[in-house]
């Protein structure tokens, strides 16, 4: 028999700024998904929207500030409170000569670089996209 399953497409932006930091913001603790946690900005995708505007729109919505050179990384799949997401990873630059302003279920941010992320409580498929891309900027 089949089952009906639930799969809610997300983004997540790994922006880096002209350091070559990454950077982290970190959740509230009254969050449904990795309360309490760093993470990257991202979120849900509208239906019907462009994951690109989606991830756009959520960089916009999270830490208001646009983002250019988006490119794809990889995808990470995981249950939350009994839902499946499906996480589109996509690395970006932040756009010159912007201020992180958070929206209000963020508590904190932080640009880390690759000798410190070790340092903060990082979701597991985060953190291992965070470790791909920092491995990726050696050379």
């Amino acid at each position: 028999m089949l089952e009906s399953y639930l799969v809610i497409l997300a983004v997540a932006a790994f922006i880096f700024d002209d350091k070559g930091r990454i950077l982290l913001v970190k959740k509230s603790l009254r969050e449904k998904v990795d309360p309490g946690l760093w993470v990257v900005p991202g979120g849900k995708i509208e239906p019907g929207e462009h994951v690109i505007d989606g991830l756009k729109r959520e960089v916009m919505e999270e830490v208001g500030v646009h983002i250019k050179d988006i490119s794809w990384v990889n995808d990470n799949v995981f249950i939350n409170n009994g839902y499946q997401y499906q996480a589109m990873h996509f690395a970006c630059h932040l756009a010159k000569n912007q201020k992180i302003k958070l929206e209000k279920n963020l508590e904190d941010y932080v640009f880390i670089s690759k000798k410190d992320f070790s340092k903060y409580d990082i979701p597991a498929g985060l953190k291992e996209t965070i470790k791909i891309l920092f491995h990726n900027d050696d050379g």
